[in-house]
């Protein structure tokens, strides 16, 4: 028998998880609301990020065994789902019902008010309440009578750094050390001032010495999950997604755990990504004296990063996956991604787009070796993003004595297969190496590629270049 729905007047209060008796007298028999079989936290309210495929009402107490049957009546605000038997309770009926009345884009209360009977014969009522919102979605928070001034975003994560945990701060919770995979998620905030492309953080010449949401990019929260509940999480919130996407982003080197978290934040906010976002983070020593170390460090986690990029693909429920690495961290994604659909083609079917910016791969390898195993295996479209004033690359290109795959200054590479876009003259940065996530009109160029497919011909932003080695494709200057 399926539940129905009523409307009734209802005065919605609370907004923390109360459990409370509506019959008089002493209380010897309670109902729980459990998730994955534990009772749902008292201090965090029911979100999408609730996994309700395993939401279970549960009874205990002295009297539970006399228990014969009882009603369920769910009220929220003008809204009531009856069902005959606690029984008949489902969570993706509940969740259904929860995202039709648009609990998720408010903040609300929900009672399950419960009539239950007795061997005895005597009836009783048990009641639950709690509160439902948007954690996990964009969540806008209010800061005081000045009005909503950031909003939340979540951001999963897998990482092979180590981890400390008597540490407080993130960014020394998550070291430089090699490590096991790890996986997780955090929530981070971003700033109703935030401008495109940009990480705000406290400034001395501004004499701000410590993060305020209001104006900077901030991590509030890390939470370190187990592997199988780190995934059962992110498919949950991905079936839910209107176009069931997620992209994944790898950060390249110098770049700390908490700067990959930020940077992925930031990416989706801009690019207002209707799914959801995923970091790897490996162990980079984020200094730039350690480039060295940084490389031998990205050839080891390759195999974790394949590892994981087996089980994301396969078990994130995500039906189209970007893949987007900047700097070194495309030499682990490629070397990872090729190996993998050598043994495994079939994954193959659910990646929309493989997006490398500006690779700190040698030119000469990258066109020879790496590129034809991407076109053979994926047989998806992959996006080159170079520049001819990235100071990073041309650092590297000193370093090794070879120019980079990401590098334009003697000529944009162009291989068969692959669409390569020239950013020279869009960042204006000193170094011009971040470009990808940090100016208007690249992020723009993604945007289209994940909102439209348009191949690069198509895109009305590009201008078709031509040069002896072939085409490739230029942002129109303004």
């Amino acid at each position: 028998m399926t539940p129905t729905t009523h409307n009734f007047s209802y005065y919605t209060a609370l907004v923390l998880l109360l459990v409370w008796p509506l019959s008089l007298g002493a209380q010897q028999l309670e109902f729980v609301l459990t998730e994955s079989g534990y009772p749902i936290d008292s201090e965090r309210c029911l979100s999408k990020d609730t996994e309700y495929e395993s939401l279970q009402i549960s009874v205990i107490g002295e009297q539970a065994t006399s228990l014969t049957d009882a009603t369920l009546t769910i009220r929220m605000e003008e809204e009531m789902l009856f069902y005959e038997s606690y029984l008949q309770f489902d969570g993706p009926t509940f969740f259904d019902w929860l995202d039709q009345y648009k609990a998720f884009r408010k903040e609300v209360t929900i009672s399950m008010e419960f009539l239950y009977t007795l061997t005895s014969g005597n009836r009783q009522q048990y009641a639950l309440e709690f509160c439902v919102n948007r954690s996990g979605e964009v969540i806008v928070m209010s800061e005081g009578p000045g009005g909503d001034n950031y909003v939340k975003l979540p951001v999963f994560f897998a990482t092979d750094r180590n981890y400390d945990e008597t540490q407080e701060d993130f960014e020394d919770q998550f070291g430089s050390q090699r490590s096991s995979l790890k996986y997780g998620w955090c929530t981070v905030s971003i700033p109703n001032t935030h401008e495109v492309g940009q990480i705000e953080s406290p400034s001395i010449w501004k004499f701000e010495f410590w993060e305020d949401p209001a104006k900077h990019i901030v991590i509030h929260k890390v939470d370190l999950l187990q592997k199988d509940s780190f995934f059962r999480k992110l498919s949950s919130r991905v079936k839910r997604s209107n176009g069931k996407q997620s992209f994944l982003f790898v950060h390249g080197y110098n770049v700390s755990f908490t700067d990959a978290a930020k940077r992925t934040a930031q990416m989706a906010y801009d690019l207002g990504f209707d799914g959801e976002p995923v970091f790897y983070s490996w162990p980079s020593k984020a200094s730039t004296s350690a480039y060295t170390n940084d490389e031998a460090t990205i050839q080891w986690s390759k195999l974790n990063m394949e590892r994981f990029l087996e089980d994301y693909i396969e078990r994130s429920e995500a039906e189209q996956i970007y893949l987007i690495a900047h700097s070194m961290g495309n030499r682990g994604l490629t070397r990872a991604l090729i190996d993998l659909l050598q043994e495994k083609p079939h994954l193959k079917e659910k990646i929309q787009e493989v997006i490398l910016a500006a690779p700190d791969i040698d030119a000469d390898v990258f066109k020879e070796e790496i590129a034809p195993k991407m076109v053979e295996n994926l047989q998806s479209p992959v996006t080159l993003y170079v520049s001819a004033e990235d100071a990073a690359l041309l650092a590297s290109d000193a370093v090794h004595g070879y120019r980079r795959a990401g590098d334009s200054r003697q000529g944009v590479l162009v291989v068969d297969g692959i669409e390569t876009i020239d950013a020279t003259g869009l960042d204006e940065s000193f170094l011009g190496h971040s470009y990808f996530s940090e100016t208007k009109p690249i992020l723009n160029d993604i945007l289209e590629i994940i909102n439209t497919s348009k191949r690069a011909a198509r895109r009305r932003s590009l201008e078709k270049q031509q040069q002896d080695e072939g085409v490739y494709w230029k942002i129109k200057s303004n």
